[in-house]
């Protein structure tokens, strides 16, 4: 799923890997001509539709038999951090989360088990 908007693109990819891991790739990307102040106004929406984007392609890949979905981010540091990104100073084990019986809100696509949210 590729969608532009005027200062900025979303981008999210999905693969099941082995019989019961969905794995999601997101990326946000800003216009490079964009200036801090534009990038700002812009960046509570653009997170919004990779939010709502990457809950789309969670709910996929629940159907399509998914028991763990794994969530990769670009582009934003705080979103990528949140779904248990890499950084230099720390090396964290990927997280997923336990299969849900129900559609769930925004809440439900943390890349974490539901008990610790």
């Amino acid at each position: 799923m590729q969608r532009s908007r005027p200062g900025y693109t979303v981008r999210v990819d999905r693969r099941m890997v082995g019989g019961s891991m969905f794995v999601i790739q997101a990326a946000l990307e800003y216009r490079p001509e964009l200036s801090e102040a534009q990038r700002e106004r812009l960046i509570e929406m653009a997170r919004l539709e990779l939010l709502l984007a990457i809950e789309g392609e969670e709910e996929r890949g629940r159907l399509l038999g998914a028991q763990a979905v794994r969530v990769e981010v670009a582009g934003d540091e705080p979103l990528r951090r949140f779904f248990g990104g890499r950084t230099a100073a720390k090396l964290a084990r990927p997280v997923t989360k336990p299969a849900r019986a129900a559609w769930g809100s925004l809440g439900g696509i943390a890349a974490r088990s539901l008990q610790e949210a």
